[in-house]
């Protein structure tokens, strides 16, 4: 299972493009604690935690690389849904000038799956 998991990772890795990161994306993100989830809208407010896991974001030259849980693979902008490990990944701007990095904790999250917000602000 742990080999399937890894294979995956690596072809979904190799299948994102590379694209100019804006220099604001680059560093420590912050965990937020959420409110609710209800489909694509976020409720959540603005109280800081400390990262349950480190998540660091490296410029690469073309792209940005992501690392987590000592894992690090290759990230496009927006929108972009990531499955690795048992993780999902999806990197969304939830307003203007903020970025956000949603993390479920299974592939096929259901409504009742904690999510993980780290809030990323472009200034």
């Amino acid at each position: 299972m742990r080999f399937f998991s890894w294979v995956l990772m690596v072809l979904v890795a190799n299948s994102l493009q590379s694209s100019k990161i804006p220099k604001e994306l680059i560093g420590e993100w912050k965990e937020f604690k959420q409110r609710t989830v209800s489909g694509d809208s976020l409720n959540w407010v603005g109280e800081m935690f400390e990262p349950f896991y480190h998540i660091a974001l490296q410029e690469n030259g073309e792209g940005l690389d992501f690392t987590t849980e000592g894992m690090k693979f290759r990230y496009k902008l927006l929108n972009d849904t990531l499955y690795m490990g048992n993780r999902k990944y999806v990197m969304d701007s939830l307003s203007e000038g903020t970025l956000v990095l949603r993390v479920w904790d299974s592939f096929s999250p259901s409504e009742d799956d904690k999510v993980h917000f780290f809030n990323k602000i472009i200034k």
